[in-house]
């Protein structure tokens, strides 16, 4: 399901429904429509809401008034195809999506290790296998979960198991901003000397800092434009739920959102939020 949850808190199923939707892949109204294991979404201008649907292989659309609506890929293609978004292209386990500020969507396509992109035409294309343009370094992604997106169209990707924070610029040039790939830890630090145990939500503020969740690590940690790498909300490697002021302790924390300067994450079956002081 997709919820909904109002600024005072009150919970809603904004589309979808509870149950077994195993194998499930249907348009339409609110209830009517179904997801199969939705993970990462993104919102546009006009409140659109756009969900990668993983199981589904599919990135779906869903309007103010909860028509839903596919975008790209089936439940019935699982693969890496580019082409037509509705009658040919495959996704592979899509579990983030962003959109830039020509109306493109990216999605981490995770089990293809790849980029994707789509275009309004509904065009869908390889934006990147992460292998470096420009410095000759030659890196890769390892089941990329999520991505975010700053006011100058770049692209930041929490990939999971190769352990690191990317970047990729809107010409495609990709260069590792924290971490050592393939190498996991527990380390703040500067560049490839910080180590993550598998990040998996990422956000970005308006100052363009990196805010990362990390499931084995049980943090959040910030990553600024210069590499930096630090640990905000809970203990490297100590999983648990104390809140109130930071650092606090989080459990496999997952998602995580700004809206304005507060910041709200998923965790252990709860949203938290966290408000500047």
């Amino acid at each position: 399901m997709i919820r909904k949850i109002t600024p005072q808190g009150v919970v809603t199923t904004f589309a979808g429904v509870k149950g077994p939707a195993i194998g499930e892949w249907r348009d339409g109204n609110g209830s009517n429509a179904r997801f199969w294991d939705p993970h990462g979404l993104t919102v546009d201008a006009d409140g659109n809401v756009y969900v990668a649907d993983g199981l589904n292989n599919a990135i779906r659309k869903i309007t103010p008034q909860a028509d839903v609506s596919t975008v790209a890929g089936s439940n019935l293609r699982n693969g890496s195809i580019n082409g037509n978004a509705l009658t040919l292209a495959s996704f592979n386990y899509p579990s983030g999506v962003v959109r830039d500020s020509k109306g493109n969507l990216f999605v981490a396509d995770t089990s293809n290790n790849l980029i994707r992109k789509i275009t309004p035409e509904g065009v869908v294309s390889t934006f990147s296998d992460g292998n470096v343009m420009g410095n000759g370094i030659q890196t890769a992604f390892n089941e990329p979960q999520s991505l975010a997106i700053d006011s100058k169209d770049n692209l930041y990707v929490a990939d999971t198991y190769g352990h690191t924070i990317q970047k990729i610029t809107p010409d495609g040039v990709v260069s590792i901003l924290a971490g050592k790939f393939g190498i996991s830890g527990a380390v703040d630090g500067t560049g490839e000397s910080a180590r993550f145990n598998a990040p998996f939500g990422i956000a970005v503020d308006k100052a363009g800092n990196l805010f990362v969740t990390e499931l084995g690590n049980h943090v959040v940690r910030v990553v600024t434009q210069g590499g930096v790498v630090f640990t905000l909300i809970g203990r490297l490697g100590v999983s648990g739920s104390t809140l109130g002021d930071l650092p606090g302790l989080l459990t496999e924390p997952r998602g995580i959102a700004f809206y304005g300067n507060t910041m709200y994450i998923s965790f252990y079956n709860g949203i938290v939020k966290v408000e500047p002081k």
